[in-house]
């Protein structure tokens, strides 16, 4: 998807200086974007590279930077403009919405507004997942465990019962919380383990 050079100015409150009605389909280096794509120039050393660079448009941190370039949106910090702008073009990363069929989700369970739960994942007992939160695929949620709102499993997260997780968090594939600590306590016999007993 793309977006006009204002458009993406307004996201990040920037003041465009060329053609603001110029198309962006993706962020890129000022050393290998393309006129279609938004670079950045956040470190001095790389300010030669605008000279030569061909994106479309660049992020810079003051007008006269932006003079070396045909098309440019000013921020105090280009860095932390191109991150935010980053969210914009990240790529949808599941093709199914709602629950999918193959999912199995408990009787029991509290599930909020705008929900996708993946394929082959398991919701267990007393879990409660808050509104707009993605469950992907092959996703274990176990008994009690609380989920805040905007959070997202990545294929293959496991969640041992009772884990309490917070707002806008992220999981990536293979992720386990809750498992078991190193803990044990020494006895003449040998060594006596430790329950896991935390819940965030």
């Amino acid at each position: 998807m793309g977006y006009t050079l204002e458009q993406l100015a307004n996201k990040v409150q920037g003041v465009v200086k060329g053609d603001a009605d110029l198309i962006i389909d993706k962020l890129g280096t000022l050393e290998n974007a393309t006129h279609r794509e938004l670079g950045f120039l956040a470190n001095p050393k790389y300010q030669s590279q605008l000279a030569s660079t061909s994106a479309g448009a660049v992020l810079v941190k003051s007008e006269e930077l932006a003079q070396l370039v045909e098309n440019a949106i000013v921020v105090p910090n280009p860095y932390l403009a191109f991150a935010q702008l980053s969210h914009l073009f990240a790529p949808i990363t599941q093709s199914w919405s709602g629950v999918h069929n193959s999912a199995v989700v408990s009787a029991n369970a509290k599930i909020g507004e705008n929900v996708v739960i993946g394929p082959n994942a398991s919701i267990d007992d007393d879990v409660v997942i808050a509104d707009d939160c993605i469950i992907g695929a092959g996703c274990v949620v176990s008994r009690g465990v609380k989920i805040g709102k905007g959070t997202r499993l990545y294929p293959n997260v496991t969640l041992y019962h009772d884990v309490v997780i917070g707002e806008s968090c992220i999981f990536h594939s293979g992720s386990i919380i809750g498992a078991d600590g190193f803990g044990f306590a020494p006895t003449q016999t040998g060594w006596e383990k430790i329950d896991q007993l935390g819940t965030s």
